[in-house]
């Protein structure tokens, strides 16, 4: 496949960018800090993080290989599947309380003021991936089931070069699936008539080539 095959069939070869993404969390009660004064509301606290994100590894799944000799040879069969865990790294924004909303996530499950651990059922969040083109249609979400985590850490001080202070920390996981399957049919885009297409010209089709408010053709 050549540069000119892609260069006549354009609406085909449009790459997806790593920045087209936000990782939501989907907080089940209110934040608390280890004293037990509130920090912020669930659903507050969920879009402040969103706004935070830096970087994010996402979801990996992997089936561990069960081996049967067979004589001179082997076999291999799919045997118990697994999750990888997941780095994730924040900006320090001081008045979205990005640093606050971290720690009380963490002392949900360990509170080291009081040394008690938490339960599942309080730590462990769910959250939604979403993916989308550059100009916002097609999107893809995941969702990760049972999230919580695994470590707070403050990361790097110096008085020699002040720079952007980041939260880098792992998300642990029990389970990701596609959430909401988009219907793929409706991404492709017809060149045939550019006049009538909705790829074209209607700005809420999810095949939209533009940018919002105008037509794309000419």
């Amino acid at each position: 496949m050549g540069t000119n095959y892609m260069l006549t069939h354009k609406s085909d070869f449009e790459i997806g960018r790593t920045s087209d993404f936000t990782l939501k969390v989907k907080f089940n009660r209110d934040l608390y800090d280890m004293d037990g004064n509130k920090v912020m509301g669930k659903d507050d606290a969920s879009e402040q993080l969103a706004l935070s994100i830096r970087d994010y590894t996402g979801p990996e799944m992997t089936i561990e290989p069960i081996t049967v000799r067979t004589g001179n040879g082997q076999m291999t069969y799919a045997g118990a599947p697994s999750v990888s865990n997941s780095p994730i790294t924040f900006n320090d924004y001081i008045g979205n309380m990005t640093e606050h909303i971290l720690l009380a996530w963490f002392v949900m499950g360990y509170n080291p003021k009081n040394e008690k651990i938490g339960f599942k059922e309080y730590y462990g969040q769910d959250a939604i991936l979403y993916k989308w083109a550059p100009n916002g249609t097609r999107q893809i979400s995941w969702k990760i089931m049972g999230a919580w985590l695994s470590q707070y850490t403050q990361g790097q001080y110096s008085k020699i070069s002040p720079e952007q202070r980041l939260f880098s920390t792992t998300i642990l996981y029990d389970r990701a699936i596609p959430f909401a399957t988009p219907d793929y049919s409706a991404w492709r885009v017809t060149d045939t008539n550019q006049q009538t297409s909705d790829a074209y010209n209607k700005v809420s089709a999810t095949n939209y080539l533009g940018t919002q408010g105008q037509s794309t053709i000419n």
